[in-house]
């Protein structure tokens, strides 16, 4: 196995632990997003660039917005020279835009692998969004892009994603298959450990669903949690909060951690694992780390989808602030009932979404006399 990735080599390591990918890869071919970035390209697909880029790109541009920069000079030049140096008999490619760069430089044997549908996530996240002068034409641009990923079976040699929900979205194509998110099945965590009424919610605080996420829970549910717990507070445990979330964090509710290098002590303090996630598509790695370590969850419909958990069992499900205040409240003083989710929840990931599970199923991927 042979790494491309756009992430430059001090990122792949600085402020964590040593990263295993050397270890794990014949070799790892480096580049620097940022630098690739020219303002050229920037200004064409930017992502809040106005009616006009919107409609421009409507009229001229044939795949999805985030194509655009993948596919460009700089990006297709690190892509060229991966070809020349490793000339690979397959290429598994994270995200369709980035196989739309691997494609134009004549890469073959493509396997997109999309653990998150980009109109899926657009289209939940204009509908949860308020009212501006452009979001019609966004409205258009989600819909081009989920014909565009209709069709994605045709464009490449296999298509990879991580629900049976997304596979529907696709049709019925046979090289088409789910491979599921996995996690590593390590120690149960010790409940001695838990501090009182400690709730801990862990993403990258870049990522728009997950500031989505944190901000409902300090603003429609945290408070009326305090009113019942009023001890409760929040540990928000993430990389590249850039200040996204400054207006909704302080020390006493809301405590923000960030460039943590091992989260088992954050999962091990504490009391509740919540995810109220109500934008974005994909499976929720944090869901599956959560329940693998052993940990009691309180979680959105749209956090678990894709997942065959089981309320009530696995994970309690909180479809409002409402329900969130009352198991959150319930949980935090009922250790036993958390002991049992988080053995059951344990048992469910391990059995379905173990690495050994995983490999498996995506060894049956690459198999060139499999389907397509």
């Amino acid at each position: 196995v042979r790494l491309v990735t756009y992430l430059p080599p001090p990122a792949l390591s600085d402020g964590f632990l040593p990263s295993p990918l050397e270890a794990l890869c014949d070799s790892v071919l480096s580049a620097n997003y940022p630098r690739l970035m020219t303002a050229d390209i920037w200004a064409r697909f930017h992502p809040n660039g106005g009616a006009r880029c919107v409609l421009s790109r409507l009229l001229t541009w044939p795949l999805s917005r985030e194509a655009g920069i993948w596919t460009s000079g700089p990006f297709t030049d690190v892509l060229h020279q991966a070809k020349a140096d490793f000339n690979p008999d397959v290429t598994w490619v994270d995200r369709s835009f980035i196989a739309e760069g691997a494609r134009k430089v004549g890469l073959t044997k493509l396997v997109v692998d999309i653990d998150d549908l980009i109109s899926v996530y657009r289209y939940r996240e204009l509908r949860g969004s308020k009212w501006y002068g452009s979001k019609p034409l966004d409205y258009l641009e989600a819909f081009k892009t989920a014909v565009y990923e209709r069709y994605l079976p045709n464009r490449f040699w296999r298509v990879v994603v991580c629900k049976p929900e997304d596979r529907r979205l696709l049709g019925s194509a046979p090289n088409v298959f789910v491979v599921p998110n996995g996690v590593e099945i390590g120690q149960v965590l010790n409940s001695t450990e838990e501090q009182s009424d400690s709730l801990l919610y862990v993403g990258s605080l870049d990522y728009p669903p997950n500031q989505d996420a944190v901000r409902y829970f300090a603003t429609e549910i945290l408070p009326n949690l305090r009113r019942v717990s009023p001890n409760a507070t929040l540990h928000v445990v993430g990389s590249n909060p850039r200040n996204a979330l400054a207006d909704v964090c302080d020390v006493h509710s809301i405590c923000l951690h960030s460039g943590v290098a091992d989260l088992n002590p954050y999962y091990a303090a504490a009391t509740i694992v919540v995810c109220p996630i109500r934008i974005g598509g994909g499976t929720r790695l944090k869901v599956l780390e959560a329940l693998a370590l052993g940990k009691a969850l309180v979680a959105t419909p749209i956090a678990v989808e894709g997942l065959g958990l089981r309320p009530g069992v696995d994970f309690e499900l909180a479809k409002t602030p409402a329900d969130f205040v009352a198991t959150c409240a319930r949980l935090m003083t009922d250790p036993d009932r958390r002991a049992r989710l988080g053995a059951a929840g344990r048992v469910r990931i391990a059995g379905k979404f173990s690495w050994e599970t995983i490999g498996e199923i995506a060894a049956r991927v690459v198999r060139l006399d499999s389907p397509g």
